[in-house]
């Protein structure tokens, strides 16, 4: 009975301990929530921002106003000429310098293409400018023409690419020391070789990880990262959806940004984090992608996607305990354990030094008892009463 007690006043001290602990967290938590942080923003003015241009799809006599340059279901070793017109919208005179180039994705799914100097194996190498380099005057426009010339092995498919207008400039800090500056802009070249059309999206390294609270009545985050990869030969956009489920139903959703335009052979890299997902233990999470066409790559009017494309479903899991809550109510208990021992051997030494003090004074007494004769005794060989030689006659 007395081992029963003393657990349960064990487990009720650990108890009331980790409760708190988690209370005295909870506070610093909250008091770290509300403070601020003073910013200040500073504006500044790069190199050659009193200069501005653009870049556009043009004919010998001026702009078109089309958005891009598209070229649809065209036929491998074609030639195809046209105009780009890059205007100078500045009071100034420019110089600036026109390439072409391929196009490819930055990691979050943005189009670029890839700066002058770098190889391009793709539309940027089949296109041929009249001119490198074109000087206009202030509030003028100049139409340079261009030629793109298709291999007559030209792989299937996609295949992007942009003309770059781009104007340098440099300047020198305090210390002497130069630095270029390259500012740029382009219009994109969007061209469709005929012939077979395999449409691919693939998720690729999904995983999700949970992040729990020490609020032992509160719920964490789940972060889900994934890489879309577009493994066939046309380019494609995408809706995505982000569940995250348990055993007792779906616990939230969310839908991470769209994929605008991805090319041929690029990636993209998505990561979504869901709040309040409780610690349910087991969880899983559920990426749909449902593929569509990108605006703006083709000429025709209402577009649809090549066959064979399909929706694109993965899901990952991974365990939402509450494991902070879990260390912090270990590590209380070693301690209070290690209290509750430590209690024991001091109340375990008091008592054998209680008991040892006993054992001596009842040694002491009995000693003094064996010392001291019995009350009322006679010593042997004396007579309390008078001999018959000490009586009278």
């Amino acid at each position: 009975m007395t081992r029963t007690r003393s657990l349960v006043r064990f487990v009720a001290s650990a108890l009331l301990v980790f409760m708190a602990t988690i209370a005295a967290l909870g506070g610093l938590a909250s008091a770290a929530s509300t403070s601020t942080t003073a910013s200040s923003t500073t504006p500044t003015t790069a190199p050659g921002n009193a200069i501005t241009w653009g870049i556009q799809p043009a004919t010998a006599k001026g702009a078109t106003g089309k958005p891009a340059l598209v070229y649809d279901n065209v036929k491998p070793g074609s030639t195809l000429r046209s105009y780009v017109g890059v205007t100078n919208y500045s009071t100034i005179p420019a110089t600036f310098a026109v390439y072409p180039a391929d196009a490819d994705n930055t990691v979050t799914g943005g189009f670029d293409v890839l700066n002058q100097g770098q190889k391009s194996v793709g539309v940027g190498a089949w296109t041929k400018l009249d001119r490198s380099s074109v000087t206009i005057p202030a509030g003028l426009e100049d139409n340079i023409p261009f030629t793109i010339r298709v291999p007559a092995n030209a792989s299937p498919g996609d295949h992007f690419g942009g003309i770059v207008a781009q104007l340098s400039s440099s300047t020198a800090n305090s210390k002497g020391q130069h630095f270029k500056f390259d500012r740029r802009v382009g219009v994109r070249i969007y061209l469709r070789v005929v012939g077979p059309l395999h449409p691919s999206l693939t998720i690729k390294h999904l995983s999700v990880s949970y992040h729990g609270t020490v609020n032992p009545f509160g719920t964490g985050k789940a972060t889900v990262k994934y890489t879309v990869a577009n493994t066939g030969n046309v380019a494609l956009a995408g809706r995505q959806t982000v569940t995250i489920t348990s055993l007792f139903g779906t616990l939230a959703t969310t839908r991470p940004h769209s994929i605008v335009n991805l090319i041929p052979g690029q990636s993209q890299q998505v990561s979504a984090t869901l709040d309040g997902i409780p610690p349910a233990g087991p969880i899983d999470a559920h990426v749909t992608l449902v593929p569509a066409v990108p605006k703006g790559t083709t000429t025709e009017p209402h577009p649809k996607l090549p066959h064979g494309v399909a929706t694109v479903r993965q899901s990952t899991g991974t365990w939402a305990g509450p494991w902070l809550q879990f260390v912090l109510f270990v590590i209380v208990v070693i301690l209070v354990a290690l209290f509750h021992r430590w209690r024991k051997r001091r109340g375990s030494k008091l008592e054998r030094a209680v008991i040892a003090a006993r054992e001596a004074g009842r040694q002491e007494g009995e000693a003094s008892a064996k010392g001291k004769e019995p009350e009322g005794t006679v010593p042997a060989g004396s007579s309390e009463a008078g001999s018959p030689e000490d009586a009278g006659p």
